[in-house]
């Protein structure tokens, strides 16, 4: 994650929770040096469309800190996938966390 982060060691906290919470905690750890990322977990304020308002509500006070979207069991044997990640970068996004449990055309694509 150092090439992402830029740092060989930070602390990304988890913005599992309704965006004006997210918000509040991007913008009460501005200050803190090692906070250099944000984990979107796939929870209910977080999935497309909700992503987008997501995004916007905690986007203002990143200042060039990155959002990582968690959704670890989302990269299930559904080739279709591909189509997700668009709609993931569009919302801003920076990186994603997926384990692929996949067959070969899901991995290959």
């Amino acid at each position: 994650m150092e090439f992402l982060i830029g740092a060989p060691r930070s602390i990304i906290p988890a913005l599992d929770c309704p965006s004006e919470r997210g918000a509040e905690i991007v913008l009460g750890t501005q200050r803190v040096e090692s906070v250099r990322a944000f984990k979107l977990g796939a929870w209910k304020g977080t999935l497309r469309p909700g992503l987008d308002a997501y995004v916007q509500d905690v986007g203002p006070y990143l200042g060039g800190r990155l959002l990582i979207y968690d959704h670890q069991k989302g990269a299930t044997d559904i080739p279709d996938l591909e189509d997700a990640l668009t709609d993931l970068v569009d919302a801003g996004v920076h990186a994603v966390i997926f384990f692929p449990f996949g067959g070969a055309e899901t991995l290959e694509r």
